[in-house]
This record gives C-alpha cells, sequence and structure tokens, in this order.
C-alpha cells in the first residue's frame, strides 16, 4: 500500500505544471482627436460563453495600433519566446494599443473578472508603475530585439527597463484577485504597446487527470481498508 501511495503522490505531482490558456481582447475600436488629448480603445473578450466589455484609456494619444485581427501591418509584434515561457499558453495573436507620449492607463472591465493578464511588447527605458502588486509570468526576447531584462520596484509594484536595444522588454504580467480594472503609468517612449487577457475557466487536462487519480488512490485505499483480515 505505501508504494502504492508513493507512486500515486509522485504522478499527482507531475501533473501539476499546467498551462494556463488566455482569451485575448479582440480590440474593435480607437477614438482620439488631434493633439496631445486622451485616446479611448474598446473592445470584448469572449469568456467561457460570456461577453466581456474591456475600455482602454490614455492621458495622451495612442501612437499606433492593431485591430480586429487579421495580419498585422507593424509586423508580428507578439513573437517570441517572452510571452509563453512561464504559466500563459497561448500569445496574442496581432492586436494590440500602442504608446508614445508619457501617461496613465486605465483599463476597465463591464464587470469583475479574475484572472487577468497584460501582454507587453517592446517596453523600452521605462518606469512601469501599476500601483499594486504584480506578478511578472514570462519575459524575454521579442519581435524588437531585447533580453528581457528588468528590474522589479521594491514594493514589487511595477519595473524599470533599459535603453535600447538589450532594455527592450517584452512579456506578460499577472495581475491576482476579482477585479474591475487597473491603472499603470508610463513613460514617454517611440512607441510601446499592450494587450489584455483572461484566464479560461476551463480546467486543463493536467487538473483533470490529477482529480481522477486522486479519485482512484481513495477507491483502492477505501476497499482495502474494508476488506477483513484473515488469520
Amino acid at each position: 500500500m505505501k508504494k502504492f501511495l508513493t507512486l500515486v503522490l509522485l504522478t499527482a505531482a507531475s501533473l501539476q505544471v499546467e498551462a494556463t490558456p488566455l482569451n485575448w481582447t479582440d480590440w474593435t475600436s480607437v477614438t482620439q482627436a488631434s493633439g496631445v488629448n486622451p485616446a479611448t480603445a474598446t473592445g470584448t473578450i469572449d469568456l467561457n460563453g460570456s461577453t466581456i466589455g474591456v475600455t482602454l484609456t490614455n492621458t495622451s494619444n495612442f501612437s499606433v495600433w492593431h485591430l480586429g485581427g487579421g495580419a498585422n501591418p507593424h509586423g508580428p509584434v507578439w513573437s517570441g519566446s517572452a510571452y509563453t515561457n512561464g504559466d500563459v499558453d497561448n500569445a496574442p495573436v496581432s492586436e494590440f494599443i500602442g504608446f508614445g507620449l508619457a501617461g496613465a492607463v486605465s483599463v476597465t472591465f463591464d464587470q469583475a473578472v479574475s484572472g487577468v493578464y497584460v501582454a507587453m511588447n517592446s517596453w523600452e527605458n521605462q518606469s512601469v508603475n501599476f500601483g499594486e502588486a504584480i506578478t511578472v509570468d514570462s519575459s524575454g526576447p521579442g519581435n524588437f530585439g531585447g533580453t528581457g531584462v528588468y528590474t522589479s520596484y521594491v514594493n514589487g509594484e511595477g519595473f524599470t527597463t533599459g535603453g535600447n536595444p538589450s532594455g527592450n522588454w517584452h512579456g506578460v504580467v499577472e495581475l491576482s484577485g476579482s477585479r474591475t480594472g487597473f491603472s499603470p503609468t508610463h513613460n514617454t517612449e517611440n512607441w510601446h504597446g499592450l494587450t489584455v487577457g483572461i484566464a479560461s475557466e476551463v480546467p486543463a487536462p493536467a487538473t483533470i487527470g490529477l482529480f481522477g487519480i486522486a479519485l482512484l488512490a481513495l477507491r483502492v485505499v477505501g476497499r482495502r481498508s474494508s476488506t477483513p483480515k484473515t488469520s
């Protein structure tokens, strides 16, 4: 019995490492006036049969963006391993919102959500502050170079990146807890972009396998404990 339980525990531990599939924002519109004015982007996230409305505002104009999927005229901005070398299973495909001038970003959802991730590309010479504790899920080289190196703030609420080319940072930030939005700040730079994703609530195959093994172990232990001993 001890050998069997040990095998169950070792197998279960090997299955605990799993990827997180994300549903990324489908950005559908951008509204901004000429000059340095606040800008707004809107989109939706399809999550387990529901549609989550997403609104992003920035205190200064967007410098570049790509909406609605399809080939990105700015190149494969989400290529590289920077977005999937952590827990995230799938990188964004093509859509993003890009900033030039320094400002404050506000992203809001039309209902409370959890499992929020922010994919960020080409953040060079930046001092990024989310105003709350964050987790850098993954980072690394991207389509615009860089090494994925960053320096976290002491309070864990943001990070700084270096100059071009090695400091051109690409990666994914995870935000914890249930929320209706988040608000990072950023520096002036040619352009740096992001998009937003929410983790799917569907259990990954590894989780299902783990439950199955646990149920099997309980069943076997229950049978053995109920079998009378014979002298």
